[in-house]
């Protein structure tokens, strides 16, 4: 990994982030655990800025910093019961709330937030603004302060990081991880003095040299001492300033690496079972089951990469025969066809012989379970042993450590689940059946196990890590430095955005029209007007610009010159119908793709097809003539397309629609909403590397009948083909995708359901409200509606998407869902949202 060192400042950071960041503090509401400082003397009450990186535990209102005088007099900088980052301010028993439009539901990484006060100003709008990750935020709420009215920031009350203080009490203890904590007394600064962008990602600044003001301060969390504020604990002020805070609850272990620059495995609640729900503590690291009855299971926040050697710890809560504390891995595919996304079905009687299809060890009796049936293994674990799991990625073998001693004389977990586990995305899963006892688990931030160990400070062969054992030789700590690299995103010369990209823009009438923003010359424009029941344009310069195809219609349309030419950051419109009216100024949206530019001949199959790919990006388009018999076409990619979309270019035919979890036995179209059947499509083979195989059906392979197909695979950490199984539940399914989405097309592949595209409208915050459905014609489903507390149908989060909705479009109780899905950002590197 390059070492880099800053000039001028003798830092010495990592990688991607020109300043890194080592420490967080973990607060754990259940402690109520907080900081505490009183100011000696008054600094200026108008004007301030808080700039912090917080990571979630848990949902709900909790606090950031909270400065009480009594309880008619307060300001409060927290988040609110909807999870929206908000400033309280009560004066005198007259309220000031200004709470952020966006919902910040992520719970697997770091979000960046900046209060920025100054109420001397003369425009309201500019006395208060809140930032999140570097994007001012639009507000709702009681209204702004009035002009030089005071706060109690920086006033000689009570000030406290992680709880408010209240005449009956402490209340609102935040849950999760604070770092890198800055509070300037006396100005009120924008996020350019804390962060910058970089590939698109907001990272940290060294804000050392900041003039921080009377009361200001900086809290890094790298000391651990407890107790009384001084140099040497954990709430010590490095501005230079001395403003140290008292620690109340909290203990030297809850210093950890967690960081906004090397974010770190935990749980992950929004993928909790809802039937016999898990407790959730100490960051997310701790997992303790309800007291009977049942399997009870945990996913974590990373996917274990499909490469690499991984280490992590887990301390048993509890032993005995009847108390199944089991560790355990499954495919990501296997996880969601099995237990309904969620850990939903984890939930079904009583024997364990029925949980769940994957590789577990089971701690009550030292055996594994493979594929439902248990063989001997090991031994049985009794409460307070430590488990060590090494996972070899690249062969699928689990090796299983109990107490530093390697199980069966050193052999290895390896068994099939309907394919070896190598080279395939896995989870890990913690499952219990009955319960009682805290489960801990240590990713690398906690040897201690939250205080119920002595912490041994072992790292891992990179230097990364705190854990209670050694880690086996090469096996690593799951944090995001340790990573593989992507292959498209930050760091290296291809973005996401230069592959995928959204455009959005308002009608004017005005032809010919230049759209640019685009990035990239686009080889594949979707085109959708956002407030009229117009149709989907999809235009392609393999077939050529002039012909339009609609996705809602199996219609054809050449010479309409819609688009009538593609640049290098854009198109042409050149036809006003569909694409650019005025109306009610309506807006539209266009999503771009870049496939390989000019068609190239591809002779791999029995006839030959031409085909523009950009084989990283695994996107493929090919055009091809039927011959209404048994054919082989090449399609251009490195390997296997797992989605594509064909056209037969007569009016006359469906989009038939391939998706890996339908297979090759069964079909679906874009323009209907019909679930999948079974046609005479295929070969009986699936895609292989090079080669679609088809039959003669007249949809796909019409004799002398010219077709355009549009191909896809998975990219790790760029795109995704996978699938789902709904619950019908406001708390939807997690649905992991190894990244942060910028476009999601779904549908339901058992019933008769609208296909959905959710896409990033660059607001840049939860939950989306905006859909489009690619087989009819109708507007922008805005919906705005109280079934997920007024936030949207789905969340786009660090990881993955969340299902926010009953609507059966997206989240039909037990029902199977197909999606293909493109990145915003990686997760390794990805900023929450």
């Amino acid at each position: 990994m390059t070492i880099i060192q800053n000039a001028g400042t003798g830092e010495v950071s990592l990688g991607f982030y020109g300043h890194g960041i080592d420490n967080s503090l973990r607060f754990n509401d259940d402690d109520s655990a907080y900081l505490s400082k009183t100011p000696g003397s008054g600094g200026n009450r108008t004007t301030f800025t808080l700039s912090c990186w917080v990571k979630r535990s848990n949902l709900g209102e909790q606090t950031i910093l909270d400065a009480f005088e009594d309880d008619q007099n307060r300001t409060r900088l927290m988040i609110d019961a909807g999870n929206r980052f908000q400033l309280f301010q009560r004066l005198s028993n007259a309220d000031h709330s200004l709470i952020c439009s966006g919902i910040s539901r992520d719970l697997s990484a770091w979000y960046n937030v900046i209060w920025a006060v100054d109420t001397t100003q003369s425009t309201a709008a500019n006395r208060v603004k809140i930032y999140i990750n570097g994007v001012q935020q639009t507000f709702t709420g009681t209204g702004f302060p009035d002009q030089n009215e005071d706060t109690f920031i920086n006033h000689t009350v009570g000030h406290s990081i992680g709880s408010a203080n209240d005449s009956g009490g402490r209340e609102t203890y935040f849950d999760g991880y604070l770092a890198e904590m800055n509070l300037i007394d006396g100005s009120q600064l924008t996020p350019a003095s804390f962060g910058e962008t970089k590939d698109s990602i907001w990272i940290p600044k060294n804000t050392s040299g900041l003039t921080f003001g009377t009361n200001g301060f900086r809290l890094e969390f790298k000391q651990t001492g407890t107790g009384t504020a001084s140099t040497s604990t954990i709430g010590a002020d490095t501005s230079g300033q001395t403003n140290h805070f008292t620690s109340n609850n909290l203990a030297a272990n809850d210093v950890v690496a967690d960081s906004p620059t090397n974010n770190w495995c935990t749980f992950n609640p929004l993928s909790d079972d809802d039937q016999v729900a898990n407790t959730f503590s100490q960051g997310n690291l701790g997992v303790t089951p309800p007291g009977s009855g049942g399997f009870e299971s945990a996913v974590a926040t990373f996917a274990l990469p499909r490469t690499g050697k991984w280490y992590w710890e887990y301390r048993t809560g509890q032993g005995g025969g009847s108390i199944y504390g089991r560790p355990s891995i499954i495919t990501v595919d296997e996880f969601y066809t099995q237990n309904g996304g969620d850990a939903r079905d984890e939930v079904t009687g009583g024997s364990a012989a029925t949980n769940p299809n994957g590789i577990l060890f089971t701690a009550n009796d030292g055996g594994k379970r493979i594929n439902n049936s248990d063989t001997s293994f090991g031994s049985a674990v009794s409460a307070g042993d430590k488990i060590g799991l090494a996972y070899n990625a690249g062969t699928g073998q689990l090796f299983i450590y109990i107490n530093n001693s390697i199980q069966a004389s050193g052999a290895a977990i390896n068994e099939t689940i309907k394919g070896n586990f190598a080279g395939k995305d896995v989870f890990i899963m913690h499952e219990r059946y009955n319960g009682g006892g805290l489960d801990m688990y240590n990713f690398g931030q906690d040897s201690s196990f939250a205080g119920a160990e002595t912490a041994q400070g072992n790292a891992d062969g990179n230097g990364k890590g705190d854990f209670f054992y050694a880690p086996p030789t090469d096996f690593l700590a799951l944090c995001s430095a340790n990573l593989p690299d992507v292959t498209i995103g930050p760091g290296q010369s291809s973005q996401a955005d230069d592959n995928f990209n959204t455009v959005l823009w308002t009608g004017d009438n005005s032809v010919p029209r230049n759209i640019t923003g685009v990035g990239f010359s686009p080889d594949w424009m979707w085109v959708k007007d956002r407030v009229a029941a117009n149709n989907h344009v999809l235009v392609d310069t393999v077939r050529g610009i002039s012909e339009l195809l609609y996705s809602n219609t199996d219609a054809v349309v050449t010479g309409a010159s819609q688009i009538s030419a593609v640049g290098t950051d854009g198109f042409t419109i050149g036809a006003t119908t569909y694409m650019n009216e005025n109306g009610s100024s309506n807006t539209y949206v266009g999503w771009n793709w870049k496939a390989g530019g000019a068609a190239v001949l591809n002779e791999a199959g029995s006839i030959d097809s031409q085909v523009s790919a950009n084989t990283d990006a695994g996107f493929s388009i090919l055009s091809y003539t039927g011959t209404g018999s048994d054919l082989t076409v090449g399609h251009g990619l490195s390997s296997a397309p797992e989605m594509f979309i064909c056209k037969n270019r007569a009016a006359s035919h469906n989009w038939y629609v391939y998706h890996k979890e339908i297979g090759y036995t069964g079909d679906i179209f874009l323009d209907l909403t019909n679930a999948g059947r079974t046609l005479d499509i295929y070969q009986s083979q699936a895609p292989s590397d090079s080669l679609i195989y088809l039959h003669g059906q007249a949809r796909v392979n019409q004799s002398s009948g010219n077709h355009i197909m549009y191909c896809f695979h998975s990219v790790e950490a760029y795109s995704k083909v996978g699938v789902y199984v709904g619950n019908g539940n406001v708390d939807g399914s997690f649905v992991h995708t190894g990244f942060r989405p910028a476009f999601v097309l779904l549908k339901e592949s058992g019933n008769a359901r609208n296909w959905v595209i959710s896409y990033d409208d660059e607001t840049y915050y939860n939950g989306l409200t905006h859909s489009l459905f690619p087989n009819i014609t109708q507007a922008e489903d805005a919906y705005s509606g109280s079934e997920s507390g007024g936030g949207g149908r789905l969340d786009f989060l660090s990881n993955g998407f969340k299902l926010r909705t009953t609507s059966t479009s997206w989240n039909n109780n037990s029902g199977t869902y197909i999606y293909l899905a493109f990145a915003d950002q990686p997760f390794k590197f990805a900023n929450a949202r």
